[in-house]
């Protein structure tokens, strides 16, 4: 299967011009469904080599030559990371900066750095405190220490001064990065999130996708706010908050849903009645 893939690509890549595969019914036709997988384990293999994702239709994947898009010198720069150890130490920076503070312990941000377990783990933080790529800092209330890039501690230690900042209300993705610990966070802040679009149902506390709500320097609540793109209608079905609302966050709150109204392309908002309490 991997062949034939590749073939589809290589064998009458002048022939072809701009012709995309994608991983469904083209597959299907040339390979029988019962290759689909299979197929798709090929171009996994190919891709990040000889295929890069071309565009998107929806969930479906369109895959093109890299060499058709990308400069040759780029496509044979050589890794600039062969040792398996110092790229699992330039994954745990990039990990640290994507979230600002992390610990020294399991958590969900060290997914898919693969080969690293606990060992190796304890060994990238060792390197890099030792070339002091990192600030260790403590935190009142909890035991572990934490870590941030160590070109971060003026912004740290602005941010523990008794500077004034405007508060702003923001929606997080699911998925954002300062989310990807979610026992840091609850520990940090006293806020317990899970996305619960995997939850059955009648499991769920809240809602299949609720976006947290952060207010200043702490996390207000989570909302559930669905698109309706053909209607071009933002639909806000419901707001929980961890505290009683303030007249400064419910006006920042509308604010931010007014944003978030243009973010999605939309010309309207709708509130159901759980959420009247707030607009």
């Amino acid at each position: 299967i991997y062949r034939k893939v590749r073939s589809g690509f290589f064998g009458n890549a002048a022939d072809r011009g701009a012709d995309l595969l994608a991983f469904s019914n083209p597959l299907e036709r040339k390979l029988g469904r019962r290759n689909e997988c299979g197929a798709c384990g090929a171009g996994t293999a190919l891709f990040g080599r000889e295929l890069i994702i071309h565009h998107k239709e929806g969930a479906r994947k369109f895959y093109d030559l890299a060499s058709r898009h990308l400069d040759g010198v780029l496509l044979h720069t050589p890794d600039p990371l062969p040792d398996e150890a110092a790229h699992r130490k330039w994954r745990v920076l990039r990990r640290i900066g994507a979230v600002g503070l992390l610990w020294n312990r399991p958590s969900d941000a060290w997914l898919n750095i693969w080969g690293m377990k606990a060992e190796e783990r304890k060994a990238a933080f060792q390197t890099l405190l030792e070339e002091k790529a990192l600030l260790t800092v403590q935190v009142s209330g909890i035991k572990e220490s934490l870590f941030c890039h160590a070109e971060d501690r003026d912004l740290l230690t602005e941010a523990c001064s008794e500077k004034h900042f405007t508060r702003r209300c923001e929606l997080l993705a699911p998925l954002d990065p300062l989310l990807w610990d979610r026992r840091l966070i609850e520990a940090l802040f006293g806020f317990s999130y899970k996305w619960e679009i995997y939850t059955p149902a009648g499991q769920r506390k809240y809602s299949y996708y609720t976006l947290p709500i952060l207010y200043g320097e702490r996390f207000a609540g989570r909302a559930e706010i669905v698109c309706e793109r053909k209607e071009r209608e933002l639909t806000v079905k419901n707001v929980w908050l961890e505290r009683k609302v303030s007249s400064s966050f419910a006006d920042a709150f509308r604010g931010c849903i007014a944003r978030f109204v243009k973010f999605n392309a939309c010309e309207r908002i709708r509130c159901e009645k759980a959420a009247e309490g707030i607009f």
